[in-house]
């Protein structure tokens, strides 16, 4: 029984290192820019979802635009990421999940409609 013991003891720590290294942000993550664009009638909170959370990235003003940074440590090693849009009056919405790499930026733009906002990545 004592060799057993001695083993798991030994792998402990290997196996801890695993699980805190994953899904981490990788160190040289830059912060992320997002430029919103919102023709909405009603202001919109903006939300980022990582996980089962969402944090709240700002408000963008009734037909106004507003310019967002995702902060170092809420972006994914792969960049991927996944935004809410959340109106004063209305309901939630979401886009799809998208990738940021290197300098690139995103641009969205929400419709007065929500269903027909677009998202688009570009290159700094």
């Amino acid at each position: 029984m004592r060799p057993i013991r001695a083993l798991m003891l030994a792998a402990a720590p290997l196996v801890l290192t695993a699980c805190a290294a994953f899904n981490r942000t990788s160190p040289s993550a830059a912060p992320r820019i997002v430029e919103v664009q919102n023709a909405h009638d009603s202001d919109v909170a903006v939300y980022l979802r990582r996980g089962n959370y969402e944090h709240p990235l700002g408000i963008v003003p009734a037909n106004g635009r507003t310019t967002l940074v995702i902060a170092r440590h809420l972006v994914r090693p792969n960049g991927s990421m996944q935004l809410i849009g959340d109106p004063k009056e209305g309901l939630p919405f979401e886009m799809r999940p998208f990738r940021l790499i290197g300098e690139q930026y995103a641009k969205w733009e929400i419709a007065r409609e929500p269903r027909n906002s677009q998202l688009t990545v570009w290159t700094a």
